[in-house]
């Protein structure tokens, strides 16, 4: 599971260097790093993948909280996003869709790990 966080936050970091916004007729192309939402998820990743390189490096789940914030606010960033350039009829590239896969990904890794049992061992690959 702290592998799968990881690949995460690197996923949601990487993926702020893609294309955001493809181009259109008066439209150029729009990367995510270019635009401020694209800076604060690149920032939020960053510390979501500093925690969850902490807690590879110690051996414990002691930031696994930072992850779960981390993946539930990009994801409430992006969510406002797609409504945004999907009412400007923008067409979306993969960028945005790679941020809000991660966040899912990160959001539901925290959540599947408050649901696990106490005395129950971590299944880590």
């Amino acid at each position: 599971m702290k592998f799968f966080i990881f690949y995460n936050t690197a996923l949601v970091v990487a993926s702020c260097f893609l294309q955001w916004i493809q181009p259109k007729i008066f439209i150029t192309n729009i990367k995510g790093i270019e635009t401020f939402d694209g800076k604060l998820v690149f920032g939020l990743g960053v510390i979501g993948f500093l925690a969850a390189s902490f807690d590879l490096i110690i051996r414990t789940e002691l930031l696994a909280w930072v992850t779960g914030l981390v993946g539930f606010i990009v994801f409430i960033v992006i969510a406002m996003l797609f409504y945004d350039y999907s009412r400007n009829e923008y067409v979306l590239g993969p960028g945005m869709y790679l941020v809000a896969l991660g966040s899912l990904q990160l959001t539901g890794a925290y959540v599947i790990s408050l649901f696990k049992k106490a005395g129950q061992p971590a299944a880590d690959g």
